[in-house]
């Protein structure tokens, strides 16, 4: 069975000199997600993560950046790029897009292009000024990224902003709505307002949603599980957010999902490999 990881963090700087891979503090988002058995990742070599994901199966991983942010931390971004290009292409890459430090929208668009990149990441609510998704800083953002065809992860849920609410789907909802042809993924899947966001994509066509760490094995696993089965089938993805997920055992759980191998094999790869367009 086929397996993309569509978010995978490797140990490169820009993960690494933030708060990711400190071990206290990862062990605490393990423990939660119920991997507090594990061990803590080796994060001196990336290869020993590549190597990691493939014998478990994952013919491809998605990396989307993260701007260095008062809430996280973060490093450099040319390490992603380097990243993805010594990947010979194993890895799909994602840029990381602050409106605070981008001056030129076109520019910063047409140099994500050219340095082969597929999509962006905002996660305007981790940022100093704290905006939600749907801030009107970050619109020229998306409509650059919708005249471009880029996928745009958004991250509307878990820890996406200093409490709760910044989570809420209605922000994605609005995104979506202004922007139809914009490709959304909904970073951790809006939890823990599942029901929400499955909501979402039921109205709009354009918003897939990736659970990460929150699923399964969480509260809110019945419901992401009946999105899965019914009008949402072609639009969940498999991410692990490593390192928080190992990829072993929380494929297993998937593995393990009282669905039909069929809907496993989409929800684990064709879906992802669909939505980039991945020649695999």
């Amino acid at each position: 069975m086929q397996i993309v990881d569509a978010r995978v963090r490797p140990p490169i700087s820009m993960f690494t000199d933030s708060k990711l891979y400190e071990k206290d503090f990862l062990h605490g988002f393990r423990k939660q997600a119920g991997y507090g058995h594990v061990p803590h990742p080796d994060s001196s070599s990336i290869d020993i993560v590549l190597d990691e994901m493939r014998s478990n199966g994952v013919i491809h991983g998605v990396v989307p950046g993260r701007a260095i942010n008062p809430t996280f931390g973060g490093g450099d971004q040319n390490s992603l790029k380097d990243l993805i290009a010594g990947s010979d292409g194993y890895l799909t890459g994602l840029v990381a897009a602050d409106a605070a430090s981008i001056s030129d929208v076109g520019a910063f668009i047409d140099g994500v292009l050219k340095d082969g990149f597929k999509g962006i990441t905002v996660e305007s609510a981790l940022a100093a000024g704290h905006h939600p998704v749907d801030h009107q800083s970050n619109f020229p953002i998306y409509e650059a990224a919708q005249s471009a065809g880029l996928v745009t992860y958004i991250m509307g849920g878990g820890s996406a902003g200093p409490d709760i609410g910044y989570s809420d789907p209605v922000f994605i909802d609005r995104v979506a709505e202004n922007f139809p042809d914009l490709k959304i993924v909904a970073v951790h899947g809006g939890y823990p307002h599942v029901q929400e966001i499955c909501g979402v994509v039921f109205r709009r066509a354009n918003v897939w949603v990736l659970p990460d760490l929150y699923f399964p094995g969480l509260p809110g696993e019945a419901d992401y599980l009946a999105l899965a089965r019914t009008f949402g089938q072609e639009r969940v993805i498999f991410g692990t957010a490593y390192p928080v997920s190992p990829h072993g055992e929380h494929i297993k759980r998937y593995l393990d999902l009282p669905i039909t191998d069929a809907l496993k094999e989409r929800i684990l790869a064709r879906n992802t490999i669909e939505l980039f367009g991945l020649d695999l």
